[in-house]
C-alpha cells in the first residue's frame, strides 16, 4: 500500500522542472557588440534564487549586472549590463525555484567580437555547492510525502466517515485517525519547507528565502488551511446533518486547491486543465487513502464488512479517476508523444499507469473472489480476507 500510494502522489523522479528555453545572448553565440541586457526564457513559471543571473569572463572574474527582474512575465528573467564588455568569451549562470519548488540552474557562453578560451573550471565553480545533493532531494522528498499522505488522511478520511459510517464520527478511533492526519500533515509540511530552505537559502532556518518564492507561499498557505480544516475534528458531531457530507467535501476541496496550486497546476500552459486535474487527483487519492484507513482503523466491531463494501465502489472510481487525470497531466507536461520515451518523468508516469491497469484488472478478478468468500464467513474470516486484498485497493 505504502508503495502504491508512493507512486500515486508522485515524488521528485515524476516531476517535470523547468527548462531553460531561450536566451539572449543565446548559447555559444558570437555578438559584434556588447549587450545591453541578459535576458532568459523557460518553459515555465520560475523564482530566482539570489544572485539569480551571474555573469564572469572567461577566467572566472565577476562582471557587474544590474538587478534581477521578472517584468516580461513569471517564465523570463533579465539583467542590464551597464558597462560594456571587452572583447572575448563570457559565462552566463543562472539558478531559479521552479514551479514544482525544485532548484534548477545551468550555464552557457557567448562572445563578443572574438572568442577567447575559457580558464578550465569556470563552468562548473561558478556556483558554490553545485547540484543539490541526494540528502537534500531525500529531506525534501520525505517532507513532500508526509504532507501529502497527512491532508489525504485528514481530508480523505473525515470525509469517507461522514460516507461509510456517520454514526461512528464521534468515536475515538476516528477522532485518533483525524488528528493523526492532522499532525503529519502539519508536521511533513513544515518538514518540507524547512529542507527547501536548507537547498536554497543554506540553512534548514532561511525560511524567509522559501516565502520569496510562490511555491513557498503556497506551502505557508497550506500550513493555514490545514489547521483551519482541523477545527472540523472538534466539531465532526455537527456534520452529522443533512448536507454535512457536501460541506466536508467543499471546505476539503479548498484545502486540496492550496496543495495543488504550490505545484505545475498553475503554470505553463492549459493552466485550467492543469489546475483542475491535479484537483481531481489529489481528491482521489485522499478519498481513497482516507478511505482505506478508515476501514481498516476505525470501522467498529461488526461493521467492518458493511464499510468495505461500501468503500469498493469509491476505491475503484478513485483509481478510475487517477488515471484519467494521470493521462491529462502527462499530455500537459510533455506535450508530444516523443516525451514520454525521452524524458525521465515521461518514463515513470507511464509506469505509473501500467500498475494502475494492473490494479484495476487485480481488482475485478479480487472483487469476485471476495465476495464469493463471504457467502457464510464468519466476520473474522472477512476481515482476514479484506486486509489481504486492500493493500492494493482492491475491495
Amino acid at each position: 500500500m505504502i508503495v502504491l500510494l508512493g507512486l500515486l502522489l508522485g515524488g521528485s523522479p515524476v516531476s517535470a522542472h523547468a527548462e531553460l528555453l531561450s536566451s539572449f545572448p543565446g548559447n555559444q553565440e558570437l555578438l559584434v557588440e556588447s549587450p545591453a541586457e541578459i535576458a532568459l526564457q523557460f518553459t515555465e513559471s520560475v523564482d530566482p534564487i539570489e544572485p539569480g543571473i551571474r555573469l564572469v569572463d572567461a577566467d572566472g572574474n565577476d562582471v557587474e549586472l544590474g538587478a534581477v527582474s521578472q517584468t516580461a512575465g513569471t517564465d523570463r528573467m533579465r539583467a542590464a549590463v551597464p558597462t560594456t564588455l571587452d572583447d572575448g568569451t563570457y559565462v552566463v549562470a543562472w539558478q531559479a525555484v521552479s514551479a514544482d519548488s525544485h532548484r534548477v540552474r545551468g550555464s552557457f557562453t557567448f562572445s563578443v567580437g572574438v572568442p577567447t578560451a575559457v580558464t578550465p573550471g569556470v563552468l562548473d565553480g561558478i556556483f558554490d555547492g553545485g547540484s543539490d545533493t541526494s540528502t537534500d532531494s531525500l529531506l525534501l522528498g520525505i517532507g513532500r510525502f508526509l504532507s501529502y499522505a497527512g491532508v489525504g488522511l485528514l481530508v480523505g478520511g473525515l470525509m469517507m466517515v461522514l460516507a461509510l459510517a456517520p454514526t461512528t464520527i464521534t468515536s475515538r478511533r476516528v477522532g485518533v485517525l483525524l488528528v493523526v492526519g492532522a499532525e503529519v500533515a502539519f508536521v511533513g509540511t513544515l518538514w518540507m519547507i524547512a529542507a527547501q530552505a536548507n537547498i536554497i537559502g543554506g540553512s534548514f532556518l532561511a525560511w524567509t528565502d522559501v516565502a520569496d518564492t510562490r511555491s513557498g507561499q503556497w506551502w505557508i498557505a497550506r500550513l493555514v488551511v490545514v489547521a483551519l480544516f482541523s477545527v472540523l475534528i472538534a466539531l465532526r458531531s455537527r456534520l452529522v446533518v443533512r448536507g454535512g457530507t457536501v460541506v466536508v467535501a467543499l471546505l476539503g476541496l479548498g484545502v486540496l486547491g492550496v496543495v495543488a496550486a504550490g505545484g505545475h497546476a498553475i503554470s505553463g500552459d492549459a493552466v485550467v486543465l492543469g489546475f483542475v486535474s491535479t484537483l481531481v487527483h489529489l481528491a482521489a487519492v485522499a478519498i481513497w487513502f482516507g478511505g482505506l484507513a478508515v476501514v481498516l482503523l476505525a470501522s467498529p466491531p461488526g461493521q467492518f464488512w458493511d464499510m468495505v463494501t461500501r468503500f469498493s465502489a469509491w476505491a475503484l472510481g478513485s483509481v478510475v479517476a487517477l488515471a484519467a487525470t494521470g493521462a491529462a497531466t502527462a499530455w500537459r507536461q510533455l506535450g508530444s508523444l516523443s516525451g514520454i520515451t525521452e524524458s525521465s518523468y515521461g518514463r515513470w508516469l507511464v509506469i505509473k499507469l501500467v500498475l494502475v491497469v494492473l490494479v484495476v484488472g487485480v481488482a475485478a478478478f479480487s472483487r469476485r473472489t471476495v465476495h464469493t468468500r463471504n457467502d457464510g464467513a464468519s466476520d473474522a474470516v472477512r476481515r482476514s480476507v479484506a486486509v489481504e486484498f486492500a493493500g492494493i485497493v482492491l475491495i
